[in-house]
């Protein structure tokens, strides 16, 4: 429950326009004779005049819109999914309120119209950061100087900010940093002692538990190997002798000897998908294996085993030529068929781990995305029609009730997710290294 408050309160903040009054006028009040005060400009306004990005603050809360009743109610579910599933350049839990900058220039680029209004930013000192702001003015339709003074501003307002040289950190991947670091020390923590050979705690067995699941249920179904296929007295296929048993006689390579050695590899794999996929259900956070540009990068890795260790055991010149599921033939029709067939597998080779990193990606997204909207599903027909006041409570329950769901849904799906991407690549990787034709 205090996750699904956060979690109501964090979309509120990132997506609700000020003015409780719905847009109704406020009442007359009596004639008072005072000097005129000149107008000031809206934040919306200033974000309008700051580039396309800034208009993401259109509609969100506002401390002066919230006190005047007149204002109409605003909800931009767009900046929503933009806190939430996409990569930003702060974390922040209510709009333009930052807890962590990642990218200083990015979000005062963002939100320069927004920090310019500020009192602080006229004695800002530009100086600061005016090498940095230089560099990403024109990115965001500003003169560095202003630019500076904004990043100046924004400085001030969160609790941490990321230097210039690892500004290309975002919400996704630094949850998704802090969540495999905080594995890998559990990891060290509860690492098996010198000796011991059986499992000890809670830890340790639900590990073995992976591992033994990873090894029986992926692995060995998939990268049998050369040793599978050439087991005998001699020695093995990378110059290895075969095992000796004490009385003497030679004993036959085990047929997962060379399976086993790709248990670490796939369980870590795994493990640090199923890592990104639960931290990102936080709310408030991001979730890395939402972010294309991550699982690109875990597909890269399935793509580069699959050149690497099929060259290795089958000779870089017979891997190009297994491609091919037929065998080769002189006659004029069958070198055609021969060559279509080369350039589709040669295509498929590099779709295959693409799919990997698309599937992940959008379904990580989709899932996100589906929870937000339903999250949102009052706010979003009160701002449509502000005279539906029972219709938006009623639906918004409804929506909250699918959006609890879909939530615990999503908890099942980091687990099929991380077993699918996992087992497709040992699929892969096993059939670049033993083709089956």
């Amino acid at each position: 429950m205090a996750d699904a408050s956060h979690f109501f309160f964090s979309i509120v903040g990132a997506g609700v326009g000020a003015g409780v009054g719905a847009g109704e006028p406020a009442p007359a009040a009596e004639p008072v004779h005072t000097e005129p005060t000149p107008a000031v400009a809206p934040d919306a306004d200033a974000d309008s005049h700051a580039g396309p990005d800034h208009a993401v603050a259109v509609g969100h809360m506002d401390a002066t819109h919230a006190a005047d009743p007149g204002h109409a109610f605003h909800f931009d579910f767009d900046a929503v999914r933009a806190h939430h599933t996409m990569p930003y350049p702060a974390m922040e839990w209510f709009h333009h309120e930052p807890v962590i900058i990642f990218n200083l220039a990015g979000y005062a680029g963002k939100h320069v119209g927004v920090l310019s209004q500020d009192p602080a930013f006229a004695a800002a000192d530009a100086n600061v950061h005016v090498a940095w702001a230089t560099k990403k003015a024109e990115l965001y339709g500003t003169t560095p100087e202003t630019l500076a003074k904004a990043m100046v501003v924004a400085d001030s307002k969160d609790v941490l900010t990321f230097p210039q040289a690892l500004s290309w950190f975002n919400n996704q991947t630094f949850i998704g940093t802090v969540a495999l670091l905080l594995f890998s020390i559990i990891l060290f923590i509860k690492r098996p002692k010198k000796g011991q050979v059986k499992p000890q705690g809670a830890v340790q067995h639900m590990l073995e538990s992976v591992v033994l699941f990873i090894r029986d249920d992926v692995v060995r179904p998939n990268l049998k190997g050369p040793a599978a296929h050439h087991a005998h007295a001699h020695d093995d296929h990378h110059g290895h002798p075969a095992p000796v048993a004490a009385s003497g006689h030679v004993l036959a390579a085990s047929p997962y000897a060379y399976a086993d050695r790709w248990v670490p590899h796939f369980s870590a794999l795994f493990l640090g998908i199923l890592a990104f996929n639960l931290v990102g259900l936080i709310p408030g956070g991001g979730s890395a294996s939402g972010n294309p540009g991550v699982t690109l990068a875990f597909a890269s890795t399935t793509l580069l085993a699959m050149l690497l260790y099929g060259f290795k055991e089958q000779g870089f010149v017979r891997f190009w030529i297994n491609l091919v599921p037929v065998k080769w033939s002189w006659k004029p029709m069958d070198m055609l068929v021969w060559c279509l067939l080369f350039l589709i597998e040669l295509m498929g080779l590099l779709i295959k781990p693409a799919a990997l990193a698309i599937r992940l990606a959008a379904n990580m997204f989709a899932g996100h995305t589906a929870v937000l909207a339903f999250a949102a599903l009052g706010f979003i027909i009160f701002a449509g029609d502000q005279s539906q006041h029972v219709m938006s409570l009623g639906l918004g329950a409804v929506g909250w009730v699918i959006a609890v769901a879909l939530y615990f849904l999503k908890l099942l799906v980091a687990f099929i997710q991380a077993y699918i991407f996992t087992l497709l690549s040992a699929i892969f990787i096993g059939a670049s290294i033993h083709p089956e034709h």
